[in-house]
Protein backbone atom coordinates (compact mmCIF):
# COMPACT_ATOMS: atom_id res chain seq x y z
CA UNK A 1 0.00 0.00 0.00
CA UNK A 2 1.42 3.19 -1.09
CA UNK A 3 2.49 5.84 1.73
CA UNK A 4 2.37 9.30 -0.01
CA UNK A 5 4.13 12.43 1.82
CA UNK A 6 5.56 15.31 0.80
CA UNK A 7 9.32 15.07 -0.73
CA UNK A 8 10.10 17.92 1.63
CA UNK A 9 8.86 20.73 3.90
CA UNK A 10 10.51 24.52 3.92
CA UNK A 11 10.12 26.73 6.94
CA UNK A 12 10.89 30.78 5.81
CA UNK A 13 13.49 31.65 8.83
CA UNK A 14 13.86 35.32 9.55
CA UNK A 15 16.54 37.48 10.63
CA UNK A 16 18.87 34.18 11.39
CA UNK A 17 22.37 34.60 13.40
CA UNK A 18 24.84 32.87 11.69
CA UNK A 19 28.15 32.60 13.38
CA UNK A 20 31.72 32.14 10.88
CA UNK A 21 34.68 31.23 11.56
CA UNK A 22 37.48 32.76 9.17
CA UNK A 23 40.89 31.11 8.70
CA UNK A 24 43.88 33.65 7.74
CA UNK A 25 47.16 32.73 6.74
CA UNK A 26 49.85 35.15 8.15
CA UNK A 27 53.81 35.48 7.98
CA UNK A 28 55.47 34.93 10.88
CA UNK A 29 57.92 38.11 11.19
CA UNK A 30 61.73 37.05 11.27
CA UNK A 31 61.37 33.62 9.75
CA UNK A 32 61.51 33.29 6.41
CA UNK A 33 58.45 30.45 4.72
CA UNK A 34 56.97 30.10 7.80
CA UNK A 35 53.34 30.85 8.50
CA UNK A 36 51.08 31.13 11.27
CA UNK A 37 47.04 31.39 11.14
CA UNK A 38 44.67 33.86 12.62
CA UNK A 39 41.45 33.29 13.53
CA UNK A 40 38.83 35.80 13.01
CA UNK A 41 35.04 35.00 14.21
CA UNK A 42 32.14 36.87 13.05
CA UNK A 43 28.17 36.93 13.74
CA UNK A 44 26.37 37.70 10.73
CA UNK A 45 22.30 38.30 10.13
CA UNK A 46 20.54 36.68 7.46
CA UNK A 47 17.65 38.08 6.83
CA UNK A 48 15.49 35.27 5.07
CA UNK A 49 16.79 32.21 5.22
CA UNK A 50 14.89 28.50 4.61
CA UNK A 51 14.97 24.73 6.67
CA UNK A 52 13.94 22.37 4.62
CA UNK A 53 12.57 19.06 6.74
CA UNK A 54 12.44 15.67 5.24
CA UNK A 55 10.31 12.49 5.89
CA UNK A 56 13.47 10.60 7.52
CA UNK A 57 14.12 13.18 10.02
CA UNK A 58 16.47 15.01 8.90
CA UNK A 59 17.01 18.96 8.11
CA UNK A 60 18.91 21.37 6.13
CA UNK A 61 19.16 25.31 6.15
CA UNK A 62 19.94 27.48 3.26
CA UNK A 63 20.86 30.79 2.91
CA UNK A 64 18.83 31.49 -0.62
CA UNK A 65 16.36 30.07 -2.64
CA UNK A 66 19.16 29.78 -5.74
CA UNK A 67 21.05 27.46 -3.22
CA UNK A 68 17.84 25.03 -2.21
CA UNK A 69 17.25 25.16 -6.40
CA UNK A 70 20.88 24.53 -7.06
CA UNK A 71 20.74 21.29 -4.80
CA UNK A 72 17.47 19.88 -6.57
CA UNK A 73 14.61 21.51 -3.87
CA UNK A 74 12.98 23.91 -6.46
CA UNK A 75 9.50 22.51 -6.18
CA UNK A 76 7.82 22.09 -2.91
CA UNK A 77 4.82 19.93 -4.56
CA UNK A 78 6.33 17.00 -5.26
CA UNK A 79 4.78 13.95 -3.31
CA UNK A 80 6.45 10.31 -2.92
CA UNK A 81 5.44 7.35 -2.21
CA UNK A 82 7.15 6.48 1.26
CA UNK A 83 8.00 2.78 0.74
CA UNK A 84 9.57 3.17 -3.23
CA UNK A 85 10.38 7.23 -3.54
CA UNK A 86 8.29 7.41 -6.77
CA UNK A 87 6.11 9.91 -7.25
CA UNK A 88 2.60 9.62 -6.09
CA UNK A 89 -0.60 11.32 -5.58
CA UNK A 90 -1.01 13.73 -2.66
CA UNK A 91 -2.57 12.87 0.72
CA UNK A 92 -2.75 14.88 3.97
CA UNK A 93 0.34 16.79 4.98
CA UNK A 94 2.46 15.74 7.82
CA UNK A 95 4.38 18.36 9.57
CA UNK A 96 8.69 17.31 9.22
CA UNK A 97 9.58 20.00 11.34
CA UNK A 98 8.04 18.38 14.61
CA UNK A 99 9.37 15.16 13.80
CA UNK A 100 12.71 16.32 13.48
CA UNK A 101 12.45 18.65 16.88
CA UNK A 102 11.02 15.54 18.43
CA UNK A 103 13.66 13.43 17.10
CA UNK A 104 16.81 15.64 18.36
CA UNK A 105 15.28 16.73 21.74
CA UNK A 106 12.99 14.50 23.41
CA UNK A 107 14.53 10.74 22.49
CA UNK A 108 11.93 8.43 21.53
CA UNK A 109 8.35 8.39 22.19
CA UNK A 110 6.99 7.53 25.54
CA UNK A 111 5.17 4.44 25.53
CA UNK A 112 1.69 4.06 26.92
CA UNK A 113 0.75 2.17 29.69
CA UNK A 114 -3.06 0.01 29.25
Amino acid sequence: MAKPKPRFQVEVLHDREVNMTRYKRVPVEGVPGKYTTEIEKTTEVVPESFMVYFPAGHSVWFRTREDMARAGLADESVMIDEDTGLPAEPEPVVDYKRAVQRKTTQGPPAMKVL
